[in-house]
């Protein structure tokens, strides 16, 4: 799963809906504080610094999560959360 500058979803596969309980959902452009708020990924997009080994509960979910910021040059463009 990634979001945009916008913090808005802009990749969503099956595993991240499924994980976040949104199976057969169309969440992409949906803002990500609105769908999983304690997601990481917001932090990672303002500054620039990835996050390794993220614990977290979800809807009864246990997750364990590596976040990577996306660049373009020195700037960063969104970051992504691999499912």
């Amino acid at each position: 799963m990634a979001i945009d500058t916008h913090k808005n979803i802009s990749i969503a596969n099956e595993s991240a809906r499924e994980i976040l309980k949104y199976k057969g959902t169309d969440i992409i452009g949906m803002p990500i504080e609105t769908i999983y708020p304690q997601s990481g990924l917001v932090e990672v997009l303002e500054t620039g610094q990835e996050e390794i080994g993220r614990e977290q509960f979800y809807k009864g979910t246990y997750i364990l999560s590596n976040i990577k910021p996306i660049t373009s040059g020195t700037q960063v463009v969104g970051p992504w959360l691999p499912y």
